[in-house]
């Protein structure tokens, strides 16, 4: 077989360990066979399955792509064969393979993933079945009130789900369910803690409870219970360098009485399945999150999967018959997950929240409705290119540019970021958050301020700049933002911790950083900002997805520049993100048991 055809190939140059793994495979078949076109269907094969997980998928189902073209982006004008014929050849010589990659029936995947995701649906199952005595108590005040449902719930189960969309007030529930754990579990022994996937989920977090209890009447002793910050996911499992894994593990298990965790829809199936194997099964865990919100950037799509709608329509007999506005169903997880319905910050019929409902039930008459509200403001994308234009993306950046460099104080830095943010859908190309932060970059030397060479970048005084891969020795984590400080000729990069002071390190300190003018919609998950501009990537992206955009749109809070064309808009409106994973089956699989 002759590979050197493929070198030139997108399919090299994205994934050049793929494409490696994929090659020793075939070369190791080609010791055993001579025919050239099996061999190379194996290794075009492993690299389809490869490319389907970079995607988010747990597996490849081979009939959705049987007697297809390939993947344009391979750029090999060539058809997979019929479903048989495919499935024939890689059970031929699945002996000669089957540690790297499994196939069954018609799913091809690696082993790994499907044993991550089988042991979350074992996991959670146990956890269902180990429920708490009722509070009726509490189960019949709830009435119609879905946050007082949620709580009662809560307290019901040692695992549970509280979801909705922004605004329908989960850090307020979640505040209400740490007073009734409080009063009863008060004493000095119980151990409380709480957790996010990013530094900034962490602290926004552990900020909105402290504001909520602070106004309760819960007695000092017991406020005083509650933890003074709140860790990301993987400084709770203590990540060790030494190791190139974390501490607490099943036969290290991290001794906790009540674990709450924010933004789980945030969280990939790997980094799961470590959190729960971390955790003893009599712990209370209490999982926050919105479920149509994009999902984690690594495969899995975790809170989606078990928000299914058997979760979220039916509950126990039992618990039904306490409060009319519940269904009984059988299914395992239905006492698991309470949704939120009503959004206490925005108006289900007009501006932000009408436009992020457009997208979330696929409603054109909606979207329409939702741009004739100030809070949307549409903007061309052919108006892009002029920089002076005052509705141009450019000229809002820029504004946001000067007011950062010239805030006397980082604190005060620290408070404009909260207020403006530019997000796209793409790192690279045109309208992209390389292509922002350039432009701004190209401000800072037109205004002849000084830079920091760092890297082969360029960073200026002023310059937010966001983390891109874990720093465990630091302290600092993929999606934390920081802002680039020059005073007394030192240049240094401050950070707000978790609930604590901000901390400055030295420029040389940091690598894998860039520019964060314009970041990405998934590093932005966690975070929320007054004002928001988006940009839609192109319609053949895949990234053009409902999820995308209500993700992008629910971070703002008053008010949000959509950059698209119509034919962007309508195009997300009916596309969504599909993943096909395991976890999804192995659940379903107890929805028929039952």
């Amino acid at each position: 077989m002759n590979f050197t055809r493929f070198i030139d190939s997108p399919l090299f140059s994205e994934h050049p360990l793929v494409f490696m793994i994929a090659k020793r495979i075939a070369l190791r078949l080609q010791e055993l066979t001579d025919n050239n076109d099996e061999v190379e269907l194996v290794f075009l094969s492993v690299n389809l399955l490869s490319q389907s997980q970079q995607e988010g998928s747990s597996f490849v189902d081979l009939n959705q792509y049987a007697e297809q073209s390939m993947p344009d982006h391979w750029q090999i004008s060539r058809q997979f064969p019929s479903i048989n014929i495919w499935r024939a050849i890689l059970e031929k010589h699945s002996v000669h393979f089957s540690q790297l990659i499994t196939l069954e029936g018609d799913k091809l995947f690696f082993p790994r993933m499907f044993n991550v995701e089988s042991f979350i649906a074992r996991n959670l199952l146990e956890r269902a079945a180990l429920s708490i005595p009722l509070n009726k108590e509490l189960w019949s005040e709830s009435k119609d009130d879905y946050q007082k449902i949620a709580v009662a719930n809560s307290l019901s189960e040692t695992l549970s789900f509280i979801v909705g969309g922004p605004g329908t007030g989960k850090t307020t529930t979640v505040s209400q369910l740490l007073m009734e754990i409080l009063k009863a579990e008060g004493h000095k022994s119980y151990r409380l803690q709480l957790a996010a996937p990013t530094g900034k989920a962490a602290t926004r977090l552990v900020q909105s409870i402290q504001a909520k209890l602070s106004n309760s009447d819960l007695p000092c002793e017991l406020k005083a219970r509650v933890p003074a910050s709140a860790s990301t996911i993987h400084r709770l499992l203590g990540w060790s360098n030494q190791k190139q894994g974390f501490k607490y593990n099943k036969d290290n298990p991290l001794l906790v009485d009540c674990l709450i965790v924010d933004e789980t829809s945030m969280i990939d199936a790997d980094l799961f399945s470590k959190l729960l194997d971390a955790i003893p099964l009599t712990t209370r865990l209490v999982f926050l999150g919105d479920p149509y919100q994009l999902p984690s950037v690594d495969a899995g799509s975790i809170l989606a999967d078990i928000c299914s709608p058997e979760a979220l329509l039916a509950f126990s007999s039992e618990k039904s018959a306490l409060n009319p506005l519940l269904t009984a169903g059988d299914s395992p997880l239905a006492n698991q997950v309470v949704q939120l319905k009503k959004s206490y910050r925005f108006s289900d019929d007009k501006g932000i929240g009408a436009f992020a409902s457009a997208y979330l039930n696929k409603d054109k008459v909606k979207l329409a409705a939702a741009l004739e509200s100030d809070e949307i403001v549409l903007i061309d994308k052919a108006a892009q290119s002029n920089a002076q234009d005052p509705l141009s993306i450019e000229s809002r950046l820029k504004q946001h540019f000067e007011s950062l460099t010239q805030a006397t104080t980082i604190e005060a830095a620290f408070h404009l970021l909260d207020q403006f943010q530019c997000l796209c859908a793409n790192k690279t190309g045109e309208f992209s958050t390389q292509y922002f932060n350039a432009s701004i970059l190209g401000h800072a030397k037109a205004a002849a301020m000084p830079t920091l060479s760092l890297h082969s970048m360029e960073f200026f005084h002023g310059q937010p700049i966001i983390i891109e891969s874990n720093r465990y020795d630091l302290g600092l984590f993929n999606g934390d933002i920081g802002i680039v400080w020059l005073q007394s000729d030192q240049w240094s990069v401050a950070f707000t911790d978790e609930g604590g002071p901000v901390r400055f390190f030295l420029a040389e300190q940091l690598q894998g950083i860039s520019a964060a003018f314009a970041i990405t919609v998934h590093k932005s998950q966690g975070s929320e900002y007054d004002e928001v501009a988006f940009v839609f990537p192109e319609v053949n992206s895949p990234l053009l997805t409902s999820e995308l955009v209500y993700t992008a749109v629910t971070r703002a809070k008053k008010k949000v520049l959509v950059c698209a064309s119509t034919q962007e808009m309508e195009t997300a409106l009916e596309r969504s993100s599909t993943r096909k994973t395991f976890l999804k089956d192995e659940l379903k699989k107890s929805y028929q048991i039952h």
